[in-house]
C-alpha cells in the first residue's frame, strides 16, 4: 500500500525503500508474515514509529536517506530496524545503540517479522506451550513431540492442559488450528 503525503499510518511493520518495483514486491512478501504492513517514505516512517505502535522498521537502505527514521527510532525505543541487504556486513554508523537485525535475504527479513509477531502475539502461552503446538502442527503424535522436545508424554499433557485453558479450546486440532490462525506456529 502507498500513503498519501500526511496520511495517518498505524501499521506495525514499515518498509522504507527507494525502490519502488522492488519495493512492491518485498511488500508483498512481509504481508504474508504480517498483514499489518505499510510501504512509507522516510518522513512518514519516522512520523509512525515517533508515534508508536511500530514493531519494525524495514530499510532497504539503497537509494534511501534514513537518518530521520534511524534518529526516530533512537528515541522511541521498543521498535525493532531489520536493514535488508546483500553484502552489508556490519551497520552503518551511529546506530549501534538500535542494535539492528543485518538480513541478507527477504527470507531473513520474513523469519525475522514472524519471530517477532510470535513472541508479542502468543495469547498467553509461553515459548514451551508453543514449541509444543509447533510439533503438533507438523504432523507429530504427542509421544513423538515429548521425545523430540525431551520431556515426558505426561508433561507434554500438563503443558496441553494449560494451552486449552488459556485458549478456550478442548482438544489438540482446536488448540493448533487456533494458533495458526493467530500466527503462532506454522504448518
Amino acid at each position: 500500500m502507498k500513503l498519501d503525503e500526511g496520511a495517518a499510518v498505524s501499521a506495525e511493520v514499515i518498509l522504507v525503500t527507494g525502490e519502488a518495483i522492488g519495493g512492491e514486491a518485498v511488500l508483498r512478501a512481509l504481508f504474508q508474515a504480517c498483514p499489518s504492513v505499510a510501504m512509507l517514505t522516510p518522513e512518514q516512517a519516522a512520523e509512525a514509529v515517533a508515534s508508536g505502535g511500530v514493531k519494525a522498521v524495514v530499510l532497504m537502505p539503497r537509494n534511501v536517506d534514513a537518518s530521520k527514521v534511524i534518529l526516530a527510532l533512537q528515541r522511541r525505543r521498543g521498535s525493532r530496524l531489520i536493514i535488508a541487504a546483500a553484502g552489508i556486513s556490519a551497520p552503518p554508523p551511529g546506530i549501534d545503540e538500535i542494535q539492528p537485525f543485518m538480513a541478507e535475504t527477504l527470507d531473513d527479513v520474513l523469519e525475522f517479522i514472524r519471530r517477532l509477531n510470535r513472541r508479542t502475539m502468543t495469547l498467553g502461552l509461553t515459548d514451551r506451550h508453543i514449541d509444543i503446538l509447533q510439533r503438533l502442527a507438523m504432523g507429530d503424535t504427542p509421544t513423538e513431540a515429548a521425545i523430540v522436545l525431551g520431556i515426558t508424554t505426561k508433561t507434554l499433557n500438563n503443558h496441553l492442559g494449560v494451552v486449552y485453558k488459556r485458549l478456550a479450546t478442548r482438544n489438540i486440532t482446536q488448540a493448533v488450528l487456533l494458533a495458526v490462525r493467530a500466527g503462532i506456529v506454522t504448518l
